[in-house]
């Protein structure tokens, strides 16, 4: 197989499995869940330039939007390679999308798809895996990158290989069946034999062979995805697909397309791998590293206890368990679900494209926030029916507009905005403008703003 190889990074999966670290506004793609200085994110983009020297395509939601721009500014790239998925559709149609955008500028391409929260202890090995399975195949085929198994995990998905011996060096094998999740019992056997690997969820392929397949296959997804795709508009330097893409099919490429596929070869990464899918191997893989069992920000000293206690301390709650009780994690989330707080499962502090907001404090007929507006950046022009506003800048230089009104905002000011009231807040300093705000009334959420003019088009929210 000639070419070069189109790097395909997934990032739009969203949910609450490693709640509260992982948030529906921050899913653990976002998060430095090991302490590396860049996120599980950043690092998966990083391994994609380990294979190619193609700027990767990035398939992302865009309620994500945001978060997206900011960590790719971190590592110096920007949005231009950002398809944006309207709703998340699984990964069937993010697959799609991207193998058919990668088509657009060469039909020749071969493509390898990436997860974007996975934790690989070695890019270099990664990519010689990837690049020697990507010249092992023929037109026809598609190739997976299957991980050597360390337990026996019911967490993953196996891949049975045609082989009886052990698996080593570059070999390449052909695939006998593909096993679903497997009961503990089943997973202790199969570590056992010499050819089951652990299916890591890294594709590669020629893009033709892979539509071609999915065609076969998935004939209707793949036809609203086409659509989509041509509806592509231009968001801020972002590529939003089109509407159709919400009538595909919900369901996952393993399922929609490589579980039906007969041209599969495997090659295998024998090194640390995880999908960090669960707090338990979240907390194995940390312990491997030699990381402490503590997540926060906040600089206090934490005189743990016990090497068996997990602690997790942000703006928003308070976790301390014991690692052998993480199950009751699920029965908490499952708990403030039914309570209504879909505040702490969904975050307390939101990226915005001006900056980022934090709730502090909230209570009957009152919520306090603090604002951080960066430099030359600006809310939108907005109104609120339900409820009163009172704004005190804590440091930076900035300018409201109340209804026509503009006046200067410094260090120590305060204002009020009543309800109706048409205003705006602007930074208009070089350092970022904090403001602690405080809304007052019956209604206070983010639905109750009426936007008169916004420059990014936030009514997608």
């Amino acid at each position: 197989m000639k070419g070069g190889i189109y790097p395909i990074v997934l990032a739009g999966g969203t949910g609450t499995r490693l709640w509260p670290l992982s948030k529906k506004k921050c899913p653990k793609q976002f998060l430095d869940l090991l302490d590396s200085g860049q996120t599980l994110f950043q690092q998966a983009v990083k391994r994609a330039a380990s294979i190619s020297n193609f700027s990767p395509v990035i398939v992302g939601s865009s309620s994500h939007r945001f978060l997206l721009s900011k960590q790719l500014k971190e590592i110096g790239l920007d949005e231009s390679s950002v398809l944006l998925e309207p709703a998340g559709r699984n990964t069937a149609s993010s697959v799609i999308a991207a193998v058919l955008q990668v088509r657009k500028v060469d039909p020749d391409a071969r493509v390898c798809i990436i997860p974007s929260d996975h934790y690989v202890d070695s890019d270099d090995l990664f990519a010689h895996v990837v690049v020697n399975l990507a010249s092992e195949l023929d037109e026809g085929d598609i190739g997976l990158v299957g991980v050597k198994p360390s337990e026996p995990s019911s967490q993953y998905g196996y891949i049975q290989l045609n082989s009886s011996g052990s698996l080593g060096g570059s070999e390449v094998f052909g695939v006998s069946s593909f096993v679903e999740k497997p009961a503990q019992e089943k997973a202790t056997a199969m570590l056992k034999q010499s050819d089951c690997v652990w299916n890591c969820g890294v594709v590669i392929g020629l893009a033709s062979t892979i539509l071609e397949q999915s065609k076969l296959c998935t004939p209707s997804l793949v036809a609203s995805v086409e659509s989509a795709v041509e509806s592509i508009t231009d968001f801020f330097g972002f590529k939003l697909l089109g509407q159709e893409f919400l009538s595909g099919q919900n369901i996952s490429f393993d399922m929609a397309v490589l579980e039906k596929v007969t041209s599969i070869k495997v090659g295998v990464y024998q090194s640390g791998w995880d999908d960090l899918g669960t707090w338990y191997s979240l907390v194995k893989i940390r312990r491997e590293l030699g990381l402490p069992l503590l997540f926060s920000e906040r600089e206090i000293e934490y005189p743990l206890v016990s090497s068996d206690l997990l602690v997790v301390d942000d703006a928003d709650v308070l976790l301390a368990i014991e690692v052998g009780s993480l199950e009751q994690i699920d029965q908490a989330v499952n708990e403030l679900k039914a309570r209504g707080r879909e505040d702490l499962l969904g975050g307390l502090q939101v990226v915005r494209p001006w900056g980022e907001f934090k709730i502090l404090s909230q209570g009957q007929g009152f919520l306090v926030k603090q604002l951080v507006v960066m430099p030359k950046s600006e809310i939108s022009l907005q109104s609120h029916k339900f409820r009163m506003e009172h704004w005190v800048i804590i440091s930076g230089e900035g300018r409201a507009e109340v209804n026509g009104d503009i006046m200067p905002l410094y260090c120590g000011s305060a204002i009020s905005i009543n309800k109706e009231d048409v205003h705006r807040l602007s930074n208009v300093g070089e350092s970022p403008l904090i403001i602690i705000e405080v809304q007052i009334g019956n209604k206070l959420s983010e639905s109750d703003i009426v936007r008169y003019d916004d420059k990014y088009l936030r009514h997608m929210d």
